[in-house]
């Protein structure tokens, strides 16, 4: 008699047959909404005796077959994605003890090398930091050949181990994903927003990019934009899905449907966050019908208040605590009138009203006063109240980029009058009359530096940052010429080593080509030992010592003719990236460092067929 079939039996059949399916979910770029990415989930097919790919994979992990699972799973994610557009990328997941293998990186070449259109730079392989184990130099040695054989490298579930620092400075990944329970419930909880804040610092000083996974509702995706994490990944957004139905348009258009719902309701600057999006739920008292002893039975049904807002009709009495009513409930007031342990009110703000504004209402309070939270009404309706913890916060809230009208560093316009200026731009470039004024520019161009997370991390933060304050000095003199008013140019600070130009048509080519030569010298004198010891020192003096830093160069960006050809500023900055795919392709085959500097070619031939017209 046979005796029945194993579990080992299950698996070794399952990867003889390659029953698996690939599912495929999107990876969205919260700057604009637009899918990026895909991330591979491999799922058991019906009928394989494996209920999930949980099982799945630790049913392979127990039988000591992980590495032909993986071997199918990988095989069959790089075939359905074969001749995908080249700005998306495939994210696979991979095992540690896996990738640690010294068959790996060989075995991953020969994989991708059977798969038509599809490059090594859109693979991302990621190592989930969960594991404990087999994170040593046979792991280091394969993350190094599959960094040179040109795949990217992304840390899993970042948050969630216990030593995800050092794995971080081991591997030197391209890409961090937040681990999924480091975003659930983020928009509540100050603590995962300060570790959320430290990973996008950390990220944008090393040239590493973030995804927050796991989002599930509005409110998370809304914080996570706000604290400046840059991709996203989760069910709010989209759901995986087949191929077909990941790439169609109607997917496409469905995310940023989603995106769009929440970024309209972001505010372009912190202080302009209306006291609405701040105020939590309150306890309302009618003063005339109420006890204290019944506000304390209220409140302790409700233990989320921190007190009551105590009215009469529709007027606004004052504030009673919490731990006020508590007290007075213990002793002979707790049959008196709730007005007996009411703390004024001066006024009520409007749900509209700012952060800015609340913050000078709050200066005018006195010190006794301060400690009590602000009651929020619209005419005798109150909405809830916001303490000043709250208000605090949103008042120091600096980490998303771009969100002060001036970037620290340079002083220059940042992101928020960026936006305000292509919007105005785009506005006057769907005028025709408009578009012959002096005030109309025509061309834009961004501008950031090669190289620029290596000289950082090679000399640290403090020259990275004079680094930036050059550059600025060095556009503003060779484009700009000291202001749009003299020169015709307009120049924002995006953040980090990234700068926005705009300018009326033909002006910005020559002079950024001028910008080229004069960023040559600053160069070579930012990455030179000796003239980092002694500023004052001639590069070309002999005897200096040679420089040993990363060959920095501009990575230049031209759009001729753009703000007649878009509808929002979102479209700009998608031109944008577009053009640094080409510009990362063509990097490929640079040695070293150096500057390059690329035109968007279709904006300018539908300008010359314009005007030939």
């Amino acid at each position: 008699m046979n005796s029945a079939p194993t579990k080992t039996d299950a698996l070794k059949a399952l990867i003889a047959a390659r029953a698996i399916r690939a599912l495929f979910q999107p990876i969205v770029d919260l700057n604009d909404g637009m899918i990026v990415a895909h991330e591979a989930l491999c799922r058991p097919l019906p009928d394989t005796g494996f209920a999930s790919a949980d099982d799945l994979f630790h049913s392979a992990d127990e039988c000591a077959l992980l590495w032909d699972l993986e071997q199918v799973t990988r095989a069959v994610a790089m075939q359905a994605a074969a001749d995908w557009p080249r700005d998306v990328r495939l994210f696979l997941n991979t095992s540690p003890s896996v990738f640690a293998d010294e068959r790996f990186a060989r075995t991953l070449a020969d994989n991708l090398a059977r798969v038509p259109g599809l490059d090594p730079d859109q693979i991302v392989l990621e190592i989930t930091e969960r594991s404990e184990s087999t994170f040593d130099h046979t792991l280091l040695r394969q993350v190094t050949l599959a960094k040179e054989a040109g795949f990217n490298i992304a840390i899993d579930d970042a948050g969630a181990g216990t030593s995800g620092l050092n794995r971080m400075m081991q591997i030197r990944p391209h890409w961090i994903k937040l681990d999924r329970q480091l975003v659930s419930g983020i928009d509540t909880d100050s603590y995962k927003q300060n570790l959320v804040r430290f990973f996008v610092h950390f990220a944008r000083m090393s040239g590493v990019s973030i995804i927050a996974e796991g989002i599930e509702t509005s409110p998370e995706l809304a914080t996570l934009m706000g604290l400046g994490v840059r991709f996203g990944q989760g069910y709010f957004l989209a759901r995986p899905g087949e191929r077909a139905s990941t790439m169609d348009h109607a997917c496409a258009a469905a995310v940023r449907e989603r995106w769009a719902s929440v970024e309209a309701g972001l505010p372009a600057d912190p202080h302009s966050l209306p006291m609405v999006r701040l105020c939590t739920g309150v306890l309302v008292i009618e003063a005339s019908l109420t006890s204290v002893a019944e506000v304390a039975s209220q409140l302790t049904k409700n233990p989320d208040h921190s007190g009551a807002v105590v009215t009469e009709g529709r007027r606004l009495i004052g504030w009673a605590d919490r731990r006020s009513v508590m007290a007075a409930s213990l002793d002979s007031g707790a049959n008196g009138p709730i007005t007996a342990i009411t703390r004024p009110a001066v006024c009520a703000l409007s749900p509209d009203a700012t952060v800015q504004e609340a913050l000078q209402f709050a200066c005018t309070r006195e010190d006794d006063d301060l400690s009590q939270p602000l009651i929020i009404a619209a005419g005798p309706e109150v909405v809830g109240v916001v303490h000043m913890r709250e208000l605090l916060r949103a008042a120091a809230c600096d980490a998303r980029p771009g969100t002060r009208q001036r970037a620290t560093a340079t002083g220059l316009p940042a992101r928020v009058r960026a936006d305000q200026h292509l919007e105005l731009m785009i506005a006057r470039g769907q005028d025709a009359a408009l578009r012959l004024s002096r005030d109309y520019h025509a061309d834009a161009a961004f501008i950031d530096v090669r190289r620029f997370a290596d000289y950082n991390s090679l000399f640290g933060y403090e020259m990275g940052d004079r680094l930036i304050r050059t550059l600025g000095e060095q556009i503003d003199c060779s484009v700009a010429r000291s202001g749009e008013a003299a020169g015709g140019v307009f120049l924002a600070h995006l953040g980090d080593d990234r700068f926005l130009l705009t300018a009326r048509a033909g002006l910005l080519a020559p002079r950024l080509r001028l910008l080229l030569q004069a960023f040559e010298h600053t160069a070579a004198t930012l990455t030179d030992p000796a003239l980092l010891a002694h500023p004052a020192a001639d590069p070309g003096t002999p005897g200096n010592a040679a420089a040993t830093g990363p060959r920095l160069g501009l990575r230049i960006l031209h759009l001729p003719a753009v703000f007649d050809r878009v509808a929002h500023p979102r479209e700009v900055y998608r031109i944008e990236q577009q053009l640094r795919q080409k510009a990362r392709n063509q990097e490929r085959t640079m040695v070293g460092g150096g500057s390059l500097f690329i035109t968007d070619e279709r904006v300018g031939r539908a300008r010359a067929m314009r005007a030939a017209a």
